[in-house]
């Protein structure tokens, strides 16, 4: 009957034993939904956004619209610049001979330059296909007072953290009266030609619409945005994917009469300045083959090019999904990732599933982007990854936990055999693959993290977690061994001092935060006759000073000196770990306080000692009773 009962348990354990992964794999997957919330991976998400648009296929010139640059040459030849007013009025009376449908005039001119004002201002008044600009967020730049406000826009865009551009405004109210964007005024005046007036929004009515398409306005949580600044009407703005994707020509060639009629008459015309000690640009990472950064005018163009496309070509402006259906997505992929990991009992196999499940994401995401739908990639990649290490590590338990089980079946002391090997494992998993995550998640959320950087971290806790399982599949951690994180395992009867030594120098050469700065080391460990220590309390000191060091590299900011020392006096051992970092170097919550209190208990005295440090740093000291 024992025998029986004890068959019953050892198969329901082992029926469980892999379920027990979905528990921190369902974890892991809400912290990636917090952390996107948050805003933590919106830098990322962007990064790959403009990715996505720059692997585009290259499109066709925009021959609706003509950028006439006012370049150095241009400059030169007039001799002065700002350029006067009297040169600007006459490159206007020079375009208006070709019969250009709209111009729009993207230099600011709050103030009249001599010579000439008098004959811009009768330009104006004489083309009502003539629009000029102003700046009305702060630092505003006025227009002139005698243009009527049909002929006046802006040229205003928002700039997302990192200082791209992404976004354009199509109107944004002001105290006076509503105010229209450049690129808006331009495509207004060209689709009226057509029949196709400007309204309200049908489903959205503080959006825009011509004809039958509805502009999709940008709202605070689009994409991967978090509480953009979303004042005013803005869009999305997608990009024409081309290194050169409208016609330029400069001042001088319109004035020499070296261009095609064609190129202007019932046009678009833009004009600008082009040389680049005057111009301003733009930063942006969406347009292949281009220095990341476009000039002012040719952004506008864009933004132009953008809503006659939508409406006329059928060339969708760039929407998104609702917010709901993307933490859909991202849970789901998170899930898929974990029943992969379930599912599959061989690493080939699992290997096989993930290579194409993430080939999968990658092509949906850069098949919706082509047909200007955004949807989520960085976050349902991160909940696919880290679900699907988190069970295929908990696979790999149950395989080894299976083979102790059976090995151990006549032995009475099976039930403290398992835990003792589950706590190994967990302490191998806690100072390997969660120190190098726990990294990851530091730097994220410092922003010191580059996109490069990031998948670099990922494909190194990718190796670590295998790493735990090809070892869990080949032999069951034991007393005699520890596992320096997933790498290397120590022999326990070497002496304390040399295993010391071997933990201190593999764990400063992790890719740790701020152990880069550190300059300074003292190390030094006294012996102890292995009379005096068990291999059992060997192992947990192991883990101990595997655990502070680990913890000064990822809280001792700007610590520049470490002290890692080992003393014996008057039968006592003294571990001490010390640096002068701005953070809390010792920080034991979690595993790392039960290791330490595990630790307290079996040492004949033990005692730990932590506190700050007098001006700055942090000290954590183990100390014990040795003699017997």
């Amino acid at each position: 009957m024992p025998d029986r009962r004890w068959n019953i348990f050892s198969r329901n354990f082992r029926q469980n034993i892999a379920l027990w992964g979905l528990l921190p794999g369902t974890f892991a997957i809400a912290l990636i939904v917090v952390a996107r919330m948050t805003g933590m991976l919106e830098s990322f998400e962007l990064r790959t956004f403009d990715l996505l648009l720059r692997l585009r296929p290259v499109e066709i010139i925009d021959d609706r619209i003509l950028l006439v640059g006012i370049d150095a040459e241009d400059i030169d030849r007039i001799g002065t610049y700002p350029i006067p007013d009297k040169n600007l009025a006459q490159l206007i009376e020079h375009l208006q001979t070709y019969q250009p449908a709209v111009i729009g005039l993207n230099i600011t001119r709050e103030l009249p330059v001599e010579p000439g004002h008098a004959e811009l201002m009768k330009a104006f008044a004489k083309y009502e296909n003539l629009i000029a600009i102003e700046k009305v967020l702060p630092p505003k730049i006025l227009p002139p007072e005698e243009l009527p406000s049909t002929q006046l826009s802006f040229n205003d865009f928002p700039l997302d953290p990192d200082f791209h551009g992404r976004r354009q405004y199509l109107g944004i109210p002001t105290p006076k009266e509503y105010k229209f964007s450049l690129s808006l005024r331009l495509a207004e005046v060209y689709l009226a030609r057509k029949g196709l007036m400007l309204d309200n929004g049908v489903r959205d009515p503080s959006a825009m619409q011509f004809g039958e398409v509805e502009l999709p306005r940008l709202y605070p949580h689009s994409g991967a945005y978090m509480g953009v600044d979303d004042g005013g009407v803005q869009v999305l703005l997608n990009f024409r994917s081309s290194p050169q994707p409208f016609r330029t020509v400069s001042m001088q060639e319109i004035e020499t009469g070296e261009v095609k009629p064609e190129w202007i008459r019932d046009r678009i015309v833009i004009i600008g300045i082009t040389d680049p000690n005057f111009q301003s640009f733009v930063t942006t990472s969406a347009i292949a083959n281009t220095s990341g950064k476009i000039g002012g005018t040719e952004f506008q163009a864009h933004a132009v090019s953008q809503i006659l496309s939508a409406v006329l070509d059928g060339r969708s402006m760039l929407q998104v999904w609702w917010e709901g259906w993307e933490y859909l997505w991202i849970v789901g992929w998170g899930l898929g990732g974990m029943a992969i990991g379930y599912r599959t009992r061989l690493l080939r196999q699992n290997v096989l599933g993930m290579a194409i499940a993430s080939i999968s994401l990658l092509g949906v995401s850069y098949v919706v982007i082509y047909y200007s739908w955004w949807i989520p990639l960085v976050p349902p990649l991160l909940a696919f990854l880290f679900g699907n290490l988190i069970c295929t590590t908990f696979v790999a338990y149950d395989k080894v936990l299976r083979l102790i089980i059976r090995e151990q079946q006549e032995k009475q002391t099976i039930e403290q055999t398992f835990k003792k090997t589950i706590e190994q494992t967990f302490n191998i998993i806690h100072n390997g693959p969660l120190q190098t995550l726990a990294t990851i998640l530091m730097r994220t959320d410092d922003g010191n993290l580059s996109s490069t950087q990031f998948f670099s971290e990922l494909e190194k806790l990718n190796r670590e977690i295998r790493a735990v399982g090809d070892r869990l599949e080949k032999q069951v951690p034991t007393q005699k061994s520890f596992h320096l994180g997933s790498q290397l395992t120590l022999n326990l009867d070497r002496p304390i001092d040399e295993l010391f030594y071997e933990i201190y120098s593999n764990t400063l050469d992790r890719d740790l935060a701020y152990f880069e700065s550190i300059k300074i080391t003292e190390v030094k460990f006294d012996t102890i006759d292995d009379d005096y220590l068990s291999l059992e309390q060997k192992q947990e000191l192991c883990y101990f000073l595997q655990e502070a060091l680990c913890n000064v590299g990822k809280h001792a900011k700007r610590t520049t000196q470490l002290i890692v020392t080992g003393k014996q006096n008057d039968g006592y051992y003294t571990l001490r770990i010390a640096d002068n970092g701005e953070g809390k170097a010792s920080n034991y919550h979690g595993r790392g306080k039960k290791q330490s209190s595990k630790l307290v208990h079996m040492l004949h005295h033990g005692k730990i000692n932590s506190g700050r440090l007098n001006p700055k740093g942090y000290k954590c000291c183990l100390k014990w009773y040795f003699k017997k």
